[in-house]
């Protein structure tokens, strides 16, 4: 039955291509790495609605393109023009590889310097918004502690075509953190965005699943399912200065309640 059902999901993507099917709405999940970004996808690409497109990065590639449209002088005197046809190269590519007619397709980026090595993060998601006014932000945050804890226990960079794997430091991680977390404290309020925190999904998944969905405009879908997470194995100094460090931001933060916008 496998080669069936690969048949016909092949010819489902081209006749979405020669139609121009495009989704009925996007959703970006950003955050800082091992927040539980790619499980909250995971768990929306199971949702009725509602398809993942596994970190395409094709948004990266666009926000560059709106970059070098602002940077030279051609291309921003036809601005509208190009901003078109990157919207429309984005959807192609989308339907290239994802069934997404008639559903919400969410896209993930990591906000991490793999991803956009110049740390413009904030650049990053006025582009996303300017391209596409109606996509809508999840951003997801998890405690600092266990978020920086889980990033200096792995290397970076496997997704880069030449890979240039690196290490990251407690200090990287705390800046990593806090470049997301102000960003999430920007958006507060933004009707298109909406506050996650990591902690409130495990704790209430059924209340917090429930709001994510209604954000999304998804009806009678399935709550998340939290799974055990790792021991955090930072001595109690690393975490006075994690906590030092982050306290300013997470001050900053939205309450436990009505993040939502």
């Amino acid at each position: 039955m496998a080669p069936i059902r690969r048949g016909i999901r092949s010819i489902a993507l081209h006749g979405q291509r020669l139609l121009h099917l495009g989704p009925r709405g996007l959703c970006l999940v950003v955050g800082c790495p091992r927040s539980a970004t790619s499980s909250v996808c995971r768990w929306l690409n199971a949702q009725p609605g509602l398809v993942y497109a596994s970190q395409s990065r094709i948004l990266v590639c666009a926000h560059r393109l709106v970059e070098e449209v602002e940077r030279l002088k051609t291309l921003e005197a036809n601005r509208e023009a190009v901003l078109r046809m990157t919207r429309r190269l984005v959807y192609t590519y989308y339907a290239s590889s994802w069934l997404c007619w008639r559903r919400i397709l969410v896209d993930k980026e990591n906000l991490e310097p793999v991803a956009l090595p110049d740390g413009r993060y904030g650049e990053f998601l006025r582009s996303v918004r300017e391209l596409f006014p109606g996509m809508k932000l999840l951003f997801m945050i998890r405690e600092p502690v266990a978020t920086i804890w889980s990033i200096t226990q792995r290397q970076w960079g496997y997704s880069l075509t030449r890979p240039d794997l690196r290490s990251y430091s407690v200090e990287d991680g705390i800046g990593i953190w806090q470049a997301s977390a102000q960003l999430a404290v920007h958006y507060f309020g933004d009707p298109g965005a909406y506050i996650c925190r990591f902690e409130r999904l495990v704790a209430a998944p059924q209340a917090e699943s429930r709001r994510i969905l209604d954000f999304l405009g998804i009806r009678d879908g399935r709550p998340f399912s939290p799974r055990p997470t790792r021991v955090v194995g930072f001595s109690e100094a690393d975490r006075e200065r994690i906590l030092h460090a982050t306290k300013g931001v997470q001050d900053a933060l939205p309450p436990e309640r009505g993040d939502s916008a």
